[in-house]
């Protein structure tokens, strides 16, 4: 049975072994750390954990906050990770559905989801709940990739 729940900042070495996990890299540990925790307080942001048996299986990073191209407040869910053992057993929804409730609770008018490319697990969560691709997301590197010697590839 999973259990629901708040993340809390001994949740970060579990967020950080899944978010490397879906990223395909190894994360220098200190930025993660030191973003998790500014992350946990600040209002704009909401983390919630599913642990089974005892372990984090998967988390969701939402945030929420007004947006001058929207003329509202918008939920965006940054992060949905599920342990890949874990995956297609309704995890990820029952993460969707509450990042809905709180969008709703905090008076957002939309909820945005990013994903990688080549996450195909995630696209699809994603548009079975009702969502569709309205916008691209491009993006750059401004720093040299050579430089950040603790992030590896797995």
């Amino acid at each position: 049975m999973e259990i629901f729940r708040k993340a809390t900042a001994s949740d970060c070495a579990d967020a950080f072994r899944l978010v490397c996990e879906i990223e395909k890299k190894r994360l220098p540990y200190t930025e993660f750390s030191t973003i998790f925790r500014q992350q946990l307080g600040n209002k704009q942001y909401f983390w919630l954990v599913c642990e089974s048996k005892g372990a984090v299986v998967g988390f969701l990073n939402l945030r929420c906050e007004e947006q001058l191209h929207h003329c509202s407040r918008i939920g965006e869910i940054l992060e949905l990770v599920v342990d890949a053992a874990y995956r297609n057993q309704g995890i990820g929804k029952q993460l969707f559905d509450w990042a809905c409730q709180v969008a709703r609770e905090q008076g957002c008018t939309q909820v945005e989801g990013v994903c990688g490319q080549d996450w195909e697990d995630a696209r699809q969560l994603y548009e079975t709940s009702g969502m569709q691709n309205t916008h691209f997301k491009l993006t750059m590197a401004l720093d040299d990739p050579a430089e950040k010697t603790e992030a590896q590839a797995i």
